[in-house]
């Protein structure tokens, strides 16, 4: 943070400036809601979405297409200083066309006479005037965003893309990785030129893709695959010469980060559980300091924020990989659950409280997970027709060609809700839902 480039102004307000901006946000956000008026792939800051549904929507892409052994090409674009460069001209336009005149009114008064200056000890700078960016620390700012760059599922894209907020996905499937790798260049190329209306920019070198593939099968075929690149707008119009010439080449990498997740080119999640295994490390140190000091009740509620929540981020995605990835993973959890229950050493009567203070394994917490959050989807409640009369109604899983298709959300869910007794397969209510379905794995519960 040496550098003067990575500060940013943040915006100053007292409690009742945003108490009435927190307002503005829940109405303009429900009305975006009631009205669709962002598209479906926009993950961020958005009622029903999160991370981790966008996570969820990537990662069975992802398996769907290994299990059809095709290549999954993808592109992460970083966006540079993307809320600092919002023009607010465009911004009020971009409004003008979704909001009535009063409210529109109010979001120019928003950003009319907006000052910034620097403090450093008691010393202040000049004031100078904002005329673009919004405001760090907003509660706003992100909704705006999103109402900013929403246009870019107009601009007659061919290849897929996902955004939580400014964190952008391409990617594209297909069996011939060279038409997957033109495709991509295309629509990037579309990208830029529209960002750059919009006065926002990659960042060149933060920009990173990744081609996923099985390699069971791949390994069998020619890569006939080109190299991607950033291109300037004068190289794109010049359709001819582009390939020759001198832009950017985004760099190829064999895993990426994204919003907090490891994803491998093989989807084999070993970066991902070490990962999750050195966190899970860092809270078992926390643990052991206070397994004698506090009670029971309240270590169970610390394990609960810091172990369970880590363990739960993504574990959609990663909870179906290889028992030699889990094995880390679970062992440090057992050593955390036992600093948790002490003073109670035996096996026994930790898993006695495990079910009093309903605290789940690894593996029964990835099966309540993915039930309790795909319960209610129609799409895994297709029921098989068996010709004979059986107790059981059994919902059909669709077929798989490999170990991917088995990790699929598709195959996975229904294959769960078969395995639940009759009478839990139908509850209405979703918090009693959950509560009977906890119950229910409680009973096969362990420590292991």
């Amino acid at each position: 943070m040496s550098r003067y480039q990575n500060y940013r102004s943040i915006g100053v307000l007292s409690c009742i400036e945003k108490i009435l901006e927190k307002h503005i946000n829940n109405e303009l956000t429900q009305y975006i809601e009631d009205n669709a008026i962002l598209h479906e792939n926009q993950h961020g800051f958005r009622i029903g979405k999160s991370t981790t549904t966008l996570l969820n929507k990537f990662t069975e892409d992802i398996n769907i297409a290994l299990n059809e052994n095709k290549y999954c090409v993808t592109s992460s674009l970083d966006l540079k200083k993307a809320y600092d460069t919002i023009n607010h001209e465009k911004m009020i336009e971009v409004l003008d066309k979704i909001l009535e005149s009063e409210t529109k009114t109010l979001f120019e008064n928003f950003f009319h006479e907006r000052y910034q200056l620097v403090k450093i000890g008691k010393e202040y700078s000049n004031k100078i005037k904002v005329t673009c960016g919004l405001i760090q620390g907003a509660i706003i700012s992100p909704i705006l965003f999103n109402l900013y760059v929403k246009d870019i599922h107009d601009i007659g894209l061919k290849t897929n893309i996902l955004q939580y907020a400014d964190d952008t996905l391409l990617y594209c499937i297909s069996e011939d990785l060279y038409e997957a790798n033109s495709k991509i260049q295309n629509d990037l190329d579309r990208i830029i030129i529209w960002l750059s209306q919009k006065d926002i920019f990659i960042n060149k070198e933060k920009t990173i893709s990744i081609v996923f593939e099985n390699p069971m099968t791949t390994r069998f075929r020619p890569r006939n695959e080109t190299v991607l690149k950033i291109h300037e707008n004068k190289c794109i119009d010049d359709k001819r010469n582009n390939m020759l010439c001198n832009c950017n080449i985004i760099k190829q990498e064999t895993s990426i980060k994204y919003l907090g997740v490891h994803l491998d080119k093989n989807m084999k999640w070993k970066t991902q559980t070490q990962y999750i295994r050195n966190k899970l490390n860092s809270v078992m140190y926390q643990m052991k300091h206070i397994e004698k000091v506090l009670p029971l009740t309240t270590k169970c509620m610390i394990y609960k924020t810091l172990c369970e929540s880590i363990l739960r981020y993504a574990i959609e995605s990663y909870g179906y990989t290889s028992e030699e990835n889990l094995k880390p993973i679970k062992s440090m959890h057992k050593r955390i659950l036992k600093a948790t229950l002490y003073p109670f050493t035996t096996k026994e009567k930790r898993e006695e409280k495990m079910k009093f203070y309903r605290i789940l394994n690894f593996q029964n917490l990835h099966k309540f997970v993915m039930i309790s959050k795909h319960y209610y989807e129609d799409i895994h409640r297709i029921i098989y027709e068996n010709p004979y009369n059986t107790r059981n109604t059994q919902y059909i899983t669709p077929n798989t060609r490999n170990n991917y298709g088995k990790t699929t959300i598709k195959y996975q869910v229904p294959n769960l809700i078969n395995t639940l007794p009759n009478e839990l397969r139908n509850i209405d209510n979703k918090n009693k839902m959950k509560l009977e379905i906890q119950k229910h794995l409680l009973e096969t519960n362990n420590e292991i």
